[in-house]
């Protein structure tokens, strides 16, 4: 190699290409540290993704442009120092005055190609920096409970598999709580729903300031709060969720010109050794239901076999909305039911052999059936929402045209997009040959309409099918209902299927929601 070619290696060897290792770096180190830490956990259920899909697919898309480009920059910057090196390999310095020339000519040549180089790299790096600050803001809200402003359920989920992974490694102790606020149903009924919404922030405020900054916090759904309280014995944890119940009951809540009062009632439980976190979750429950069994504002502890109550029991709540209604006065009086085994509820990854579709590894519609039944059960003891979604596959004949290969891959495909929407209580089902239910328990109608939609349009958004060289869209219908008091399991699916159908009818790729008499519809199609 001549001086002028070893001179012009050394002046391009990593002309900025740090510049675009670093970003693509902190994005690839990024992806994994996610993915590793929500992968983690000990339920057979996975950590569902941060993102939605069609927010995941807009970040790899422009990411992919990002790297596209800066691969065709680089590749042009390439050429162009491929181009001088020849130049200069013909250049002899015996030449003088015009061999001096001719390295001056090439050397301005690298530097402007560095240069035009430089300014792509740093035009690619603030396109990153944006998609970062852009992709954290989207993780917050995604995180974030719109109402309260504390941790939603997703975040809920995430920190109790990470906690739950660090107890499998370190057996390092962790337990959890669920605390609920009294009588909230008549709460709104008689303040409404706006000073609902202001005592629920309120109690989310008090609860996070009565905590210590390593326990997060959560709504769990409704009026129904969460606290996991990682690394705590039993007795630290007891105390800390009858002090965050007694700060609830002390606290007043201002509302136009009027000072609210609440109370809550609390069930704690720590996790066992062979237990998982589904196992764990019912225990708390357990707990918390014993406490409404025995008047409210209280706090009951499971140890494995029983509910225990922790410290004195307090007074019946009358939270500001009078007394007791008598249904609730009847389960007041009843005496404690046998807190249920831990054992794992049924799920979005529910397995029984006897009652599993072979395809998708979903519950099947006599399992539905049974887990509504259960469920409506427990609305009527407890006056806990319910709500029923039901999915079909639009046109599905024309894609049972295309083969059993491309119908398998519909299905399985709308079948895992149903298990990423869902959450840990709730129960996705394949219903029929082209229909699905995602069960919801502890959510209301208007609730259901948010995941309905999510699959709609994850499914219109799919990896598209290609027969013969044509490409082939599929899209999903959806209808929702919620349960009334003399719902049985077959009028609340027939409500949600009616509603389904409904939309099916009205061209597809949409969602009607069931109101007890009508069917409504909530939504534009979305783009297939």
């Amino acid at each position: 190699m001549s001086v002028a070619a070893y001179f012009l290696a050394a002046l391009t060897a990593g002309a900025g290409f740090a510049a675009i290792y670093i970003p693509l770096n902190m994005v690839i180190r990024w992806w994994l540290h996610r993915h590793r830490a929500g992968s983690a956990g000990g339920s057979a259920e996975p950590a569902r993704p941060i993102l939605e899909p069609d927010q995941a697919q807009e970040l790899i898309s422009r990411l992919h442009e990002v790297a596209a480009r800066l691969a065709r920059d680089v590749g042009q910057h390439t050429d162009t120092m491929d181009k001088v090196n020849s130049q200069l390999q013909a250049v002899n310095p015996a030449d003088g005055h015009a061999a001096i020339q001719a390295v001056v000519h090439a050397v301005e040549k690298v530097a402007q190609a560095n240069s035009d180089l430089t300014g792509k790299l740093s035009s690619a790096q603030e396109t990153i920096r944006e998609q970062s600050v852009l992709l954290e803001a989207q993780m917050q809200d995604a995180l974030t409970d719109a109402l309260t402003g504390i941790a939603n359920r997703r975040a809920f989920d995430y920190e109790m598999q990470r906690r739950y992974a660090d107890w499998q490694r370190r057996r390092t102790p962790v337990s959890l709580a669920m605390l609920d606020v009294d009588h909230f149903k008549g709460f709104n009924d008689q303040h409404g729903h706006q000073a609902g919404d202001e005592v629920l922030r309120g109690v989310a405020k008090t609860l996070s300031q009565s905590m210590r900054e390593v326990d997060l916090v959560a709504r769990y759904g409704g009026e129904e709060f969460s606290m996991i309280f990682p690394d705590t014995d039993q007795a630290s944890a007891k105390l800390a969720v009858d002090r965050a119940r007694q700060a609830v009951a002390a606290s007043q809540y201002p509302f136009e010109q009027r000072v609210l009062h609440v109370t809550t009632s609390a069930g704690l439980a720590q996790l066992h050794a062979g237990e998982d976190i589904a196992g764990l979750i019912r225990r708390a429950d357990a707990a918390l239901y014993a406490s409404k069994q025995s008047g409210r504002n209280c706090s009951y502890y499971h140890d494995g076999k029983r509910c225990i109550p922790i410290g004195p029991r307090s007074k019946a709540a009358t939270t500001g909305a009078g007394e007791p209604r008598p249904a609730e006065k009847a389960q007041q009086a009843a005496p404690p039911a046998a807190p249920a085994p831990s054992t794992p509820v049924a799920s979005a990854t529910y397995v029984d052999t006897d009652s599993t579709d072979p395809l998708t590894q979903l519950a099947t519609r006599p399992v539905l059936l049974d887990n509504l039944r259960r469920r409506l059960a427990e609305k009527r003891r407890r006056d806990m929402p319910l709500a029923l979604v039901a999915f079909q596959l639009d046109d599905f004949g024309r894609l049972a045209e295309l083969g059993t290969r491309a119908t398998e891959f519909v299905i399985g495909a709308s079948a895992r997009i149903l298990e990423g929407v869902s959450r840990k209580m709730d129960l996705v089902v394949r219903t029929g040959e082209s229909q699905f239910a995602l069960m919801l328990p502890n959510s209301d109608l208007m609730e259901a309409i948010t995941p309905a939609e999510r699959v709609r349009h994850a499914v219109a958004s799919c990896e598209k099918l290609k027969h013969h060289g044509a490409v082939v869209r599929f899209t999903m219908s959806s209808g929702a209902a919620d349960a009334f008091e003399d719902d049985d399991e077959i009028s609340l699916l027939e409500r949600a299927e009616a509603a389904m159908r409904q939309a099916a009818g009205r061209g597809g790729n949409r969602t009607y929601v069931h109101n007890g008499s009508t069917c409504e519809p909530v939504s534009r199609p979305a783009l297939a």
